[in-house]
């Protein structure tokens, strides 16, 4: 950074380090508005969705494998549910991704999800040991 003082210069409503200047003069875009380009593009694939959807739904009369991906990409959700039961331990994920239940990237994710849920939990343990001790130094002193 350097440590030259910011100037406003009249060029073009910019500082002398080529920023934007703020002030009166420069409001800025209002919240929430959209260029014309993006109003354009949202209303051209809005007009576009009917005919798409009657497309999509004949190639699917058709047994169009492709029309089926699509419908399927958009409709199944992008991860599905893992079910390990009431005892779920790094045990657990592990025997789940050996017998091939679970992919590796699910594994990865179950490990992480167990991960937090115990730091949450040693968290809460502290907090509660802090507050226990807290409380004895508080009946200490009485």
């Amino acid at each position: 950074m350097t440590d030259q003082p910011i100037i406003p210069v009249d060029n073009g409503g910019r500082d002398n380090l080529g920023r934007f200047a703020s002030g009166p003069g420069n409001t800025g875009r209002p919240r929430n508005s959209r260029n014309v380009v993006s109003r354009a593009t949202i209303k051209a694939v809005t007009d576009l969705f009917s005919e798409a959807v009657m497309v999509l739904k004949m190639r699917l009369a058709e047994n169009d494998l492709n029309a089926a991906k699509i419908v399927l990409n958009i409709v199944l959700p992008k991860d599905r549910p893992i079910e390990f039961g009431e005892d779920i331990s790094p045990a657990t994920i592990e025997a789940a991704l050996a017998d091939g239940s679970i992919t590796p990237q699910e594994a990865y994710a179950a490990a992480q999800s167990l991960e937090k849920l115990q730091s949450v939990r040693d968290f809460e343990d502290l907090q509660r040991r802090v507050e226990e001790m807290e409380q004895a130094l508080a009946d200490r002193r009485k």
